[in-house]
């Protein structure tokens, strides 16, 4: 048996296979401007994810907390987990042009590149709540939020990419359970068993 720093780290093999498969799916559709992924990165991200969890995990459950804090609900460690990928951002357009270039509409066309070509990490990060929520509710059907909510949601993520320090775990845990209560809510049974 494997020793992991956390429970969900053993999710990792699953997690990889999720960032291989999305660079795949996503680069077929492309017009020549494909994604990549920093595997290095990838792996930064799992430390960057233990950093914050443990201070979080601290503050949320206070000081006065004796022996080991409870588990954190599922759709914290989403939040968090979604906050380490944001940090590291390992996914990106494998061109020359920099992504500020892009945003500057200097060299590139923004018209001929995707929203997930723009934003990687950010779609990214949904498709792993996806997985993680749709699994975790033992669903059948990936989770297809309305076309404004999955907008806004995306340019949520991108607000707190650009500037992490606003992202906080707990309001975007409360996104999180919005966007499962909504879509899966009906269709499942809910487990809220801890998870990490």
């Amino acid at each position: 048996m494997a020793n992991y720093r956390f429970p969900s780290e053993h999710w990792w093999p699953d997690i990889t296979s999720l960032a291989d498969s999305f660079i795949d799916f996503v680069n077929q559709q492309t017009n020549g401007n494909a994604i990549t992924l920093e595997k290095k990165s990838l792996e930064e991200v799992k430390d960057v994810y233990y950093q914050n969890l443990i201070p979080f995990k601290k503050k949320f459950y206070g000081k006065n907390q004796v022996g080991e804090p409870p588990y954190l609900d599922v759709h914290k460690v989403i939040a968090l987990y979604i906050k380490a990928f944001l940090t590291i951002s390992p996914f990106y357009l494998k061109h020359e042009v920099s992504l500020l270039d892009i945003l500057r509409h200097r060299h590139v066309n923004q018209n001929n590149l995707t929203e997930v070509q723009l934003y990687p990490n950010e779609f990214f990060a949904m498709k792993l709540m996806d997985l993680i929520l749709i699994s975790w509710n033992e669903s059948k059907t990936p989770i297809c939020m309305e076309k404004n909510e999955k907008e806004w949601f995306i340019g949520l993520l991108n607000q707190f990419r650009l500037d992490i320090d606003k992202l906080d775990v707990l309001s975007l845990a409360s996104i999180i359970y919005y966007i499962e209560d909504k879509y899966l809510g009906s269709k499942v049974k809910k487990n809220q068993v801890g998870a990490e």
